[in-house]
């Protein structure tokens, strides 16, 4: 429970009687201070709170703009060893057909000179 509360309370309680007046009215008048404070507080509170969520945002944004750009640079370094491993393979297969014409031909001299 909040001490202003308590203190308006007791204050109310002690203003029963007429000597408990003198007691109980400031202690009403002192915990409506506070809890006015307590009160008033939140909202600053809550801003501070609103305030550390949106910066913790930013930062899940900009963590997730780096992982984007990320996946972006690991998706063009496989599809550029792709394209190497694809061109070395084409190349590796034109010169086995370049063999095989060259032994074709070889084998056509020789039949015509038989």
């Amino acid at each position: 429970m909040d001490k202003g509360l308590i203190m308006i309370i007791i204050g109310v309680v002690l203003t029963i009687t007429i000597y408990g007046a003198l007691i109980g009215l400031p202690l009403i008048l002192i915990g409506a201070y506070f809890l006015n404070k307590s009160v008033s507080n939140p909202t600053t509170e809550v801003q501070k709170e609103i305030d550390a969520k949106q910066k913790e945002l930013d930062n899940i944004d900009e963590k997730l703009s780096q992982m984007e750009r990320d996946k972006k640079a690991e998706l063009d370094q496989l599809e550029k060893e792709r394209t190497e491993e694809i061109t070395k393979n084409l190349a590796d297969k034109q010169e086995e057909l370049d063999n095989i014409n060259t032994k074709l031909d070889e084998m056509e001299k020789e039949k015509t000179a038989e």
